[in-house]
């Protein structure tokens, strides 16, 4: 499968040492890309194989595009344990720029993920919207590092997808 840009992914761990609570050491080195140019985050998603983060930034709904365009959907996280999995890779490999989830507001306090349409039911915002910031990205460092913010949707993030 060819892809438009370059995405960086982690292989997979068999062992599911993310799954059972054992976390992964910190300042782990990021591999080359695969043939597909994706490498894959240890961990297994929700959705079913894993996930993808990207190595360019976009706009909101041009990363919700392109992980749709690629099989996969924008990152939609389910519960606290799904936001913990996601915060030890994102720390374990020193991620340190904002990153889209698929979370939008579409009135006000009214959150659902985009890439499946299904409420927010749970919630890591770390900052108040001032109602013109209607999508959510995951902040990768400062005091909110691993919360979520309201951001702009035109403005241009790195982005998590799930296959």
């Amino acid at each position: 499968m060819k892809s438009i840009a370059v995405f960086v992914v982690l292989t997979c761990l068999s062992s599911g040492a993310l799954s059972n609570g054992i976390p992964l050491p910190a300042n782990r080195t990021l591999p080359a890309p695969g043939p597909d140019g994706m490498i894959h985050l240890s961990g297994k998603s929700r959705a079913g194989t894993g996930y993808t983060i990207s190595t360019f930034s976009a706009t909101f709904w041009n990363a919700i595009d392109y992980c749709r365009r690629t099989n996969r959907k924008l990152l939609a996280i389910e519960d606290s344990a799904e936001q913990m999995e996601i915060s030890l890779l994102l720390t374990s490999y020193n991620i340190a720029f904002n990153m889209w989830t698929s979370g939008v507001e579409i009135s006000p306090g009214e959150l659902v993920w985009a890439s499946t349409l299904e409420k927010v039911d749970y919630s890591n915002i770390g900052n108040t919207n001032n109602g013109q910031d209607n999508c959510l990205a995951i902040v990768t460092s400062g005091p909110n590092r691993n919360k979520w913010m309201h951001s702009f949707c035109q403005n241009w993030y790195y982005f998590i997808c799930e296959a």
